[in-house]
């Protein structure tokens, strides 16, 4: 498997940040590297809210996504979406 980058959006509660959670922990589990990095407002309920995981065979030395790297992303939330698409990769 090579690295796969991916961005879960949405708003404080929607369990996105538990979501990045588990896939990092997973990946961990079934034997690799997982890593998630999340950013939320200081509304925590009701502000947007975004995760990067990062899952890789290799050791994982910089945790953060980079913009245009960005191979997958799921939003559930449109204020969320408007606000971090434009880090995922064209197609």
């Amino acid at each position: 498997m090579s690295k796969i980058v991916m961005r879960f959006t949405g708003v404080g509660g929607q369990g996105v940040l538990l979501a990045g959670e588990i896939f990092a922990a997973a990946k961990i589990k079934a034997g690799g590297y997982g890593v998630k990095t999340a950013t939320y407002t200081s509304q925590v309920r009701g502000g947007p809210t975004v995760v990067d995981i990062q899952l890789d065979d290799k050791e994982i030395f910089y945790p953060y996504a980079i913009d245009g790297e960005i191979d997958f992303m799921l939003s559930v939330a449109d204020v969320s979406y408007q606000q971090f698409k434009n880090g995922v990769k064209e197609g």
